[in-house]
């Protein structure tokens, strides 16, 4: 069970925080045993290959939220069209601004802050601010020591296989 407010998720690369995200989200079937979720999922992944699925919701959505977060991550029109074109920043930035709008109850961020200038690592921190604040909101995060230990009530640590939670440092 994830403790609403933010968990985040520490570990050598191949440890399998990725996994533990995916399979928190509903992106991946465990090979034995459950994975019950309460509420809507969002996995805002790392790999920026293809376009987020929400992307020409949010870039057509004319409610302020919508407009806002356009503004704060400074997604464009057309982004959906053209993603092939975009810079690798652009395409990182689209990403958490898409999961954000999207507005779920578990909101699994994998390391969103990769490759991201200040402005984009500034505005994920704004977001995640705001969220934590929401009642029983629950995110999921993998991303930067800094921003972890600053973003998250709760840390979690997978270590030789073994995963180590519900500590702070």
């Amino acid at each position: 069970m994830f403790p609403p407010g933010g968990t985040g998720i520490a570990g050598f690369n191949g440890c399998g925080k990725s996994t533990l995200l995916k399979l928190a989200a509903g992106g991946r079937t465990p090979e034995t045993g459950l994975v019950g979720r309460n509420g809507s999922t969002c996995f805002c992944r790392q790999e920026c290959d293809v376009p987020p699925p929400e992307l020409t919701e949010q870039l057509a959505a004319t409610d302020f939220r919508a407009c806002e977060i356009r503004c704060r991550f400074g997604l464009e029109a057309g982004w959906s069209e053209r993603w092939e074109s975009l810079s690798f920043g652009e395409r990182k930035r689209a990403r958490p601004g898409c999961a954000f709008y999207a507005e779920p109850d578990i909101l699994c961020l994998d390391e969103p802050t990769n490759w991201t200038e200040g402005r984009s690592q500034q505005e994920i921190e704004l977001q995640n601010r705001g969220r934590s604040r929401e009642l029983e909101k629950t995110e999921l995060r993998r991303m930067k020591q800094e921003l972890l230990h600053r973003l998250t009530r709760e840390r979690w640590d997978i270590r030789d296989g073994i995963l180590k939670t519900g500590y702070r440092e």
